[in-house]
């Protein structure tokens, strides 16, 4: 027991002990509580030394050190020294320490007295007596936040010094005082210059004014001018400021209400708007302020380059100008040709411009114009070049973004990912997006704004109860159409709810992305709005047999442009194209001539090469197909052959059918593909595709395999009479028999000179006939031409009954090389087991 007490006794002794031992350090660290400085100046110098140098720290006892210094050298007058023992006393009744108060007093008595300004130490001590005899007992950060900004500011004329990568503010020229209004103290500046200094970069607003509150550390500055003289731009581009706040310790400040002038854009007038400007470090150089938007979204802007013409909101980054809209008033960038006829109309958000050098922006409404027609996208990529007069067109990757192109003058969609317009050259390219590695293949797609697919239509189902693109037809067809803001726009939830009622939008975004690029839909997420394309529409009411469609859909894969439009002959050579399919149902298709063709107004098409209808298969140049008319004319087809299905199937599945002997050459005329008005086939018109030749053809016997070609050309042939074909998918052999005449004829008046007699040929049968003999079969004795067309059957029929074409010539539709070689296989004829 007294052990313990013992210890206890020794352990409040070493407590006590260290206590006392501690004390003079505490006080030295602090003012000496309730007694005060001594008035006496020498006394009371040494007093403060004392005071601040207790804790040995450098920065104190330089501070103390420069004050001593300009004591002793009598920089302070007697009224001086007790004007400072006054407010240390003040510090002292507030219990302050050494560091930081009275340090930050006594450096910034000593940079008072160091200024040129000898009015400066009065005018400043004044406010600095004013403000802590203000401040309660207690309140420390007043105090704190006022000797601050005064070391700061009568040292480096600083509204407050930042530090490390942190701001400074600074306030250069002018004029300044010192006041104390509604109990706190400020600074009042008048025609200075505010700058503020980040590490090497800075910003400044010249020739302003304001006031500094250093309780708040904000500087409320009115008028005054930012320049974008450091940008690069002239130095004619500055703006004026209103009313501004700056917050000392933020490197960015904002003008709600500023005045830009910029003479080259907006001669003799000032622009109205709000200014932002910002201290970035930035090592490169591109620093984006100041910036500065106009509230007026109507300023037009016509001298970036040549012909083109900016209407919208403006907005200067640095040396930057953007075009800025809303949804309701877009940007707007016109662009015109050198006769001053309009090329290019877009709208968007937001237009990057660079003066005489280019334009881009994203998401942009855009229509190229050709005198009344244009290419249309709601939401591509733009970019003009300005020196090249190239303006490319570009699909994003989502939303509507994905939409194919509509081009009125072919009226048809353009499933391509880029568009070229070469103002200078008159000339449009399609594909080829650019960026794209050297040797990869392109698709492009020009399909008919007519153009159903049944298996789209159903794949757009999945495994729903309902069709989208019919459900959202009735949805639209439902809605109240007849207000003004409505147009062709579905709620994606009301949709949604429509498809199923436990759907909302999320619920539907895959099947509306790929609505959108097939499209059939314009999506604008933000909204929540759908917005019907005439596809969508179109497809619904083919799909109820409400509409006539066709089945136009022309694929190019190139790893270049996939075609080119001459503005001046208005025609599209489109290249790297296997076949064009112009009638699935009546098998009616061609293979272009060295796979390309020329693509003209409104679908239609001039080519050369094979085309193929029903059973009959055309060779030659200058077909021209005339969409309205459903009709493909020519003049002059090279070769027009026959043929008949055997019955047997290819490799492929594919039915053989093979060429009948003798070819029709240098037919002229139509080929009537279908009805003008049932080009879908939905209605099967027996005669479809029919031809109408208007002038003589001709049947020769030239070929080798005809005895050794020895009825050349000039010395016999068969000259068919114009004449009409129908249902060239599903005749017989006995019909191939045509009117005509036999050069020279086959029975003469032998008194008389040889002279051509009317007769009819039967393909299938006049050069198995020829061949048994030498030279042409001239009859000694004259027959009437009733019994030489009897007797020219019957020796026909006769002949064919015994005798046909070796193996080696008949001449299959599917798999024999050469000029009469068929198109790639077909779906369509596949299903019916014909050969096309």
């Amino acid at each position: 027991m007294m052990k313990h007490l013992y210890s206890s006794l020794i352990l409040r002794f070493c407590t006590f002990f260290l206590a006392a031992c501690l004390l003079p350090a505490a006080s030295s660290a602090q003012a000496p509580g309730t007694s005060k400085f001594p008035d006496n100046p020498n006394e009371f110098v040494d007093k403060l030394g004392e005071f601040m140098t207790a804790s040995k720290r450098p920065d104190m006892e330089e501070a103390f050190s420069v004050f001593k210094k300009k004591y002793k050298a009598g920089q302070f007058t007697e009224p001086d020294v007790q004007r400072i023992v006054k407010v240390s006393n003040m510090l002292a009744e507030q219990k302050l320490s050494a560091f930081p108060y009275f340090k930050d007093y006594i450096n910034a008595v000593s940079a008072a007295k160091s200024d040129p300004d000898t009015a400066l130490f009065s005018r400043w001590h004044g406010l600095a007596e004013q403000s802590i005899s203000s401040i309660d007992k207690g309140r420390t950060k007043p105090i704190r936040q006022f000797l601050e900004f005064s070391v700061d500011f009568l040292e480096h004329r600083a509204l407050k010094t930042g530090e490390g990568g942190s701001v400074t503010w600074r306030v250069k020229g002018g004029k300044f005082a010192f006041e104390f209004i509604n109990n706190q103290p400020q600074l009042r500046c008048e025609k200075t210059d505010l700058i503020g200094v980040r590490k090497q970069d800075s910003i400044a607003v010249t020739g302003t004014t304001g006031i500094y509150l250093p309780y708040e550390n904000t500087w409320r500055g009115q008028g005054g001018r930012v320049s974008w003289g450091e940008t690069g731009l002239d130095s004619t581009v500055y703006a004026e400021l209103t009313n501004y706040k700056v917050e000392a310790v933020k490197p960015l400040f904002q003008c709600d209400t500023a005045y830009l002038y910029y003479p080259l854009y907006f001669p003799g007038r000032k622009v109205v708007g709000r200014l932002e400007h910002n201290i970035v470090v930035d090592s490169k150089g591109s620093s984006q302020y100041p910036r500065f938007e106009s509230f007026d979204k109507q300023l037009k802007i016509t001298k970036i380059g040549e012909g083109i013409e900016y209407l919208g909101g403006f907005r200067l980054s640095g040396s930057s100008l953007y075009g800025y809209g809303s949804g309701n008033e877009p940007a707007q960038v016109t662009v015109y040709n050198k006769k001053r006829q309009k090329a290019f109309y877009g709208t968007g958000p937001l237009f990057i411009i660079k003066r005489e050098q280019n334009i881009v922006a994203e998401g942009v409404n855009a229509k190229l114009y050709m005198e009344q027609d244009s290419l249309f996208h709601p939401a591509a990529d733009f970019r003009l070049d300005i020196p090249t007069q190239v303006i490319s067109l570009t699909r994003g990757d989502k939303g509507s973004e994905r939409n194919p192109f509509f081009s009125s003058f072919y009226n048809m969609n353009l499933n391509t990912d880029r568009i070229a317009w070469h103002l200078n050259q008159d000339s449009l390219e399609i594909g080829a997006r650019a960026g794209t590695a050297k040797g990869v293949e392109q698709k492009v797609s020009f399909e008919s704004s007519n153009h159903f697919d049944m298996g789209v239509y159903n794949r757009m189902q999945y495994i729903a109860s309902q069709n989208p693109i019919s459900t959202l037809y009735v949805t639209w067809l439902e809605s109240d159409q007849d207000k003004e803001d409505n147009g062709r726009i579905v709620s994606d939830n009301t949709f949604a709810q429509r498809m199923n009622p436990k759907f909302d939008y999320s619920s539907i975004q895959t099947l509306l992305a790929e609505m959108v690029r097939d499209g059939f839909i314009n999506y604008y997420f933000d909204r929540h709005e759908i917005e019907l394309r005439d596809k969508l529409i179109h497809y619904a009411l083919a799909s109820q047999g409400k509409r006539d469609y066709d089945g136009i859909n022309i694929e190019s894969k190139s790893s270049t442009a996939n075609a080119q439009l001459n503005l001046k002959t208005k025609e599209t050579l489109v290249h790297d194209v296997n076949k064009i399919e112009l009638s699935s149902r009546q098998k009616v298709a061609l293979v272009p001539k060295s796979n390309q063709f020329t693509l003209l107004k409104n679908r239609d098409m001039r080519f050369g090469g094979r085309l193929f209808a029903g059973l009959v298969l055309f060779e030659g140049t200058d077909m021209m197909f005339d969409y309205e008319k459903f009709q493909v004319g020519f003049d002059s087809v090279r070769h027009m052959d026959f043929y008949l299905p055997t019955g047997e199937l290819d490799k492929n599945g594919q039915p053989i059918a093979n060429a009948m002997n003798s070819t029709v050459e240098l037919v002229s005329g139509v080929l009537l593909v279908d009805a003008p008005n049932n080009k879908s086939g939905k209605e099967d018109l027996a005669m479809f595709p029919s031809l109408q030749a208007k002038k003589h053809s001709f049947v020769f016997y030239d070929a080798p395999f005809i005895q050794k070609g020895v009825y050349t050309r000039d010395s016999f042939y068969f000259k068919l009479d114009p004449f009409s074909f129908n249902g060239l998918d599903s005749y017989t052999k006995d019909q191939l028999k045509f009117r005509g005449k036999c050069i020279p004829p086959l029975f003469s008046n032998p008194s008389r000179k040889p002279s051509s007699c009317a007769m009819k040929i039967n393909l299938s049968v006049s050069c198995t006939k020829l061949r048994r003999q030498a030279t042409p079969p001239i009859p000694k004795k004259a027959t009437t031409r009733a019994n030489s067309t009897s007797a020219t059957k019957a020796s026909s029929e006769k002949e064919n009954s015994n005798t046909s074409l070796p193996i080696s010539n008949r001449k299959t539709l599917f798999s024999v090389p050469g000029r009469r070689q068929v198109p790639p296989k077909s779906s369509s004829w596949k299903k019916t087991g014909k050969a096309p």
